[in-house]
């Protein structure tokens, strides 16, 4: 398979249709704006693509149960290669743990080939990989469209080759919402289109919710279930113990950026040994997971757990 695409991206000479240099400056600065005014936080899941994250007003809302804060970045006419120009801009700054990008529609319409997209995500891919090793990076599949019905054969191809290339990376995942779109005669379905049968109405992006929700959600119990994850953060614990033993018989405060965040911890509790063990983002299973790392070895006389607000953020339940 690798040797299959180092033809493919060797050999293609997609039509690329090239956007006008600057028509994207008045939305990439007003995203730089909002950045400005209040920055995203760090390791949420990225949306980026076209119009049909542009104008998906309910995407924060549709995806917070299940990956929490998710940071929405579309700009209609996008294509893949905006993407990508744009990145050091409106991607890398976020370092996001998972992106989710749809594009690669208008350059179909504007005369890329299915090889050509093919190479386009292969460029964005390096593109984010170069600073972001470990990000996640979902494809969307490019949808149908009964406006742009006449290009379905490309479009079918396309999506097939970006899903073999997604196949051949654990870190790429490939996202099918072209065949749910379909109906049983092989059209997209009306309803799912407003007035200009090309962008999504409400049903079209709940198709989209319910193809795109199962993939984000298991990275993200992946992610946040993964010990790896703290590995560096404990360590650091670690040889701060080696370097300066704490007393035993004090008090283990432990948990997510609540406990981290706690500058004034052991002005708050005078006469105690007090040690912060705090790392945010954490659920209760990480405490649970690290304890004969971080609190065990001190012998406390107590252990106070501040935890369970990312677990709800994450969708679990109170049970």
């Amino acid at each position: 398979m690798i040797a299959a695409w180092l033809v493919i991206l060797c050999t293609a000479t997609p039509v690329l249709g090239e956007t006008k240099p600057g028509r994207w400056d008045k939305e990439i600065e007003a995203f730089l704006e909002a950045d400005r005014a209040k920055a995203p936080k760090k390791n949420r899941t990225l949306f980026i693509g076209s119009s049909s994250i542009k104008r998906w007003e309910t995407l924060e809302r549709d995806f917070r149960s299940s990956v929490g804060t998710v940071i929405r970045r579309g700009f209609g006419g996008a294509g893949i290669q905006d993407a990508t120009r744009f990145a050091d801009r409106i991607i890398l700054p976020y370092k996001p743990r998972q992106i989710v990008l749809y594009a690669g529609g208008n350059e179909i319409r504007r005369g890329a080939s299915p090889e050509g997209i093919a190479t386009l995500f292969d460029a964005f891919v390096k593109s984010v990989r170069a600073e972001l090793q470990g990000t996640r990076i979902a494809f969307v599949s490019i949808k149908p469209s009964i406006k742009q019905w006449a290009n379905a054969a490309k479009i079918k191809q396309a999506n097939q080759l970006v899903r073999e290339y997604c196949s051949d990376d654990m870190r790429l995942d490939f996202i099918d919402v072209w065949t749910p779109m379909l109906g049983a005669d092989g059209k997209p379905k009306p309803e799912l289109y407003v007035a200009d049968q090309l962008h999504l109405s409400a049903a079209g992006y709940a198709v989209w919710t319910a193809a795109i929700k199962p993939v984000l959600a298991e990275n993200s119990r992946a992610y946040y279930n993964s010990p790896e994850r703290w590995e560096s953060t404990i360590s650091a614990f670690e040889e701060a113990d080696e370097k300066q033993p704490p007393a035993s018989g004090g008090i283990v405060f432990i948990g997510s950026s609540s406990i981290r965040g706690w500058k004034t911890l052991k002005q708050d509790f005078p006469g105690h040994p007090v040690i912060n063990r705090g790392f945010g983002g954490s659920e209760i299973i990480d405490s649970i997971h690290f304890a004969n790392r971080i609190v065990v070895p001190h012998k406390p006389s107590h252990v106070v757990l501040y935890a369970g607000d990312n677990d709800m953020s994450r969708g679990k339940t109170p049970k």
